[in-house]
């Protein structure tokens, strides 16, 4: 996991940049044999938090289900942002997307914007040297605009650590509690995994930021 992390460290320039730079695989994952939709959820913001723990940067992905509706999968992704990430699916084999997303949001309460930041959301380039607020405790107005969807939350909350919330509109948010009690998982669960490929994939993908 710490070369992961070094490598999205120092992926992105220091310089601004005209185009966002392409999103980045996380991991691939796909639900266990009687799991269900929210245990997988769990399991796997569980498994890519730390990401966003150690970068401050969102993960995000779009949950899929088996054509056979007997299973889910969840490939995740990085635009090396704070605050969006784009998330355009990848559909895999034998799956449908859904309109059901995972995103996390970073502990900081602040941040000064990276290049990417600029990339996607260009009105955070009119003062880049200023720190922004991170509404990392929730769902923002732009979460709940996108449609259905999860995030791991953090900052001032009853739990004190980082949680998951779902909703599927203004006022049906879920607490499904925090990621400790969801089961651990491998950064890269998957044996057949193949980040280079979803990566690839991804580019040719590319969206505008959906959180």
């Amino acid at each position: 996991m710490r070369t992961l992390i070094l490598a999205l460290l120092l992926w992105l320039p220091l310089t601004a940049l005209a185009e966002p730079a392409p999103r980045q695989a996380v991991g691939l994952w796909t639900s266990q044999a009687g799991e269900t939709q929210d245990a997988f959820i769990g399991r796997v913001a569980a498994a890519v938090y730390p990401v966003t723990a150690h970068t401050g940067f969102e993960v995000c992905g779009v949950l899929q289900v088996a054509t056979d509706g007997q299973g889910f999968a969840l490939p995740m992704f990085t635009d090396g942002s704070h605050i969006a990430c784009r998330e355009a699916a990848v559909v895999l084999p034998g799956y449908t997307a859904t309109a059901m997303t995972l995103h996390t949001h970073p502990r900081e309460a602040s941040f000064r914007p990276n290049a990417q930041d600029i990339a996607l959301l260009p009105a955070y380039g009119a003062n880049p040297q200023l720190r922004y607020p991170v509404d990392g405790d929730g769902f923002s107005a732009r979460d709940l605009a996108a449609g259905p969807g999860c995030v791991v939350a953090s900052g001032a909350h009853p739990f004190g650590s980082p949680h998951l919330l779902c909703q599927a509109g203004a006022g049906t948010v879920r607490e499904l509690g925090t990621l400790g009690s969801y089961p651990a998982t491998a950064l890269a669960a998957d044996p057949g995994m193949d980040v280079a490929l979803l990566t690839a994939q991804a580019v040719q993908g590319d969206a505008p930021p959906g959180h």
